[in-house]
């Protein structure tokens, strides 16, 4: 049971995804980084659809992997497959054919 409700395509990331649009809807972001949360959001179907591959790509390569700072292991791959995410659906939104599909 506690597996389905923490794996990447559970049912509490919807809850978890609109309680951070409601956090970031009451807080005064500056402007600068409106323009850049624009761009990216433009990616973000594509990017919560891929990313679970990177995640596993760096768990099994083990890149990201610190045994004595598991915190940290889980911090950098996070944001490793994010960014890895956002660029790999970044290209593929310049691309017109594939454009549509993400």
């Amino acid at each position: 049971v506690a597996q389905y409700f923490q794996s990447y395509f559970s049912v509490t990331t919807i809850a978890a995804s609109s309680a951070m649009m409601y956090l970031f809807k009451d807080m005064n972001i500056p402007e600068r980084y409106v323009a850049i949360t624009t761009k990216v959001s433009a990616l973000t179907l594509g990017i919560y659809v891929i990313h679970p591959l990177f995640i596993n790509l760096l768990n099994y390569t083990g890149l990201l992997y610190f045994p004595s700072l598991p915190s940290a292991s889980i911090a950098t791959t996070s944001l490793a497959a994010f960014f890895l995410s956002t660029i790999t659906v970044w290209v593929i939104a310049k691309i017109p054919y594939l454009k549509r599909t993400i």
